[in-house]
């Protein structure tokens, strides 16, 4: 992906062509990225997406991004310097502050949902006891 200032500036086919013409590796078709006759990134929106990529993926994907003067960037915001080390790239600030935003309200309404379950769960063996007290069950 490429970012400007905190504004998407997506890549373009011609970019990536141009990036990977003279590559006997890489041929690309204005929609994927082949890595020797293999299927390797898919081209959406004007970046460049693999799904669980592996430490060559990741060292092909920075070599490829610094032809494009882009970045790789992983599921969780981080940016690629190296295949072991990433940071929070500038532009994504918004992006990670919203993301733990959503973390924090998953988080709050899971704790909900188990005091709720929890609550449930002692209030059924309160009952459980009044009733078998009732019918003298228990003594």
């Amino acid at each position: 992906m490429r970012t400007e200032g905190g504004v998407a500036s997506p890549l373009s086919e011609s970019e990536i062509s141009e990036a990977v013409k003279e590559s006997a590796v890489f041929a690309f078709d204005g929609k994927s990225l082949f890595r020797s006759g293999e299927l390797f990134l898919s081209f959406l929106n004007g970046e460049l997406w693999l799904k669980n990529p592996t430490e060559r993926d990741i060292e092909d994907m920075l070599a490829l991004a610094e032809k494009l003067k882009s970045r790789v960037r992983g599921d969780e915001l981080e940016t690629y310097r190296s295949t072991t080390d990433g940071y929070a790239h500038p532009d994504d600030s918004e992006a990670i502050a919203k993301d733990r935003q959503q973390v924090k309200a998953i988080k709050a309404a899971t704790r909900k949902r188990q005091w709720l379950l929890n609550a449930s769960v002692i209030v059924f063996f309160f009952l459980l006891i009044v009733v078998f007290r009732e019918m003298g069950w228990l003594g």
